[in-house]
C-alpha cells in the first residue's frame, strides 16, 4: 500500500533507517539488499570486478553500472521480471545460456526457474512462452543493482 500511497517511504531495520525516498527509487535503486528484498524477490550473483570493469560472476562475465563500486567483490541484483528470456542462442552483452527447470502459472504471470551452470535464475514473463528445454536470459545492466560484498 505505501508504494502506491505514498510519494517517499523510509525503509526500517531493527530500529534503524535503512533508506528514504520516492517509492520507485527504492526499488530500482535500493542501497542494500534489505532494502532491495523488502520489495519483492531478487536473483542474486557473487562476482568479482575483473579486467575491462566486467563483473566475472557464477555465470560468466556481465557488465553492470558499477558507480563507485569499481573494484573488489561484489554481490549482484536483479528483479525476477527484469531478466528477459528468448529462444535462441547468447549472442549478446549479458546474455547467458541456461535450461527451464520449472515453469509457475502464477495467474497474471508465468515464473520459470532457469538452470545456468550451477545457479538458479528465475524470470518472470506477463506471456507464456511455451518454451521448454535451453533458452537465452538478457540480464539488463541497467536493471542490476551493485553492492559491495
Amino acid at each position: 500500500e505505501a508504494m502506491a500511497l505514498a510519494d517517499r517511504i523510509a525503509v526500517m531495520s531493527e530500529g534503524s533507517v535503512l533508506q528514504v525516498g520516492p517509492p520507485l527509487e527504492l526499488y530500482r535503486r535500493p542501497k542494500s539488499r534489505t532494502v532491495a528484498e523488502f520489495f519483492g524477490s531478487m536473483n542474486w550473483l557473487e562476482g568479482k570486478v575483473g579486467q575491462g570493469g566486467e563483473v566475472q560472476t557464477e555465470i560468466g562475465p556481465l557488465e553492470a553500472e558499477l558507480e563507485g563500486n569499481a573494484g573488489g567483490e561484489m554481490i549482484l541484483g536483479v528483479r525476477f521480471e527484469d531478466v528477459q528470456v528468448m529462444n535462441g542462442t547468447a549472442r549478446g552483452v549479458n546474455h547467458v545460456e541456461g535450461q527451464i527447470s520449472r515453469k509457475v502459472f502464477l495467474g497474471d504471470s508465468i515464473l520459470y526457474e532457469v538452470i545456468v551452470g550451477r545457479k538458479k535464475l528465475y524470470a518472470k514473463t506477463s506471456a507464456d512462452l511455451n518454451w521448454q528445454g535451453r533458452v537465452v536470459l538478457q540480464v539488463p545492466k541497467e536493471k542490476l543493482v551493485v553492492f559491495p560484498r
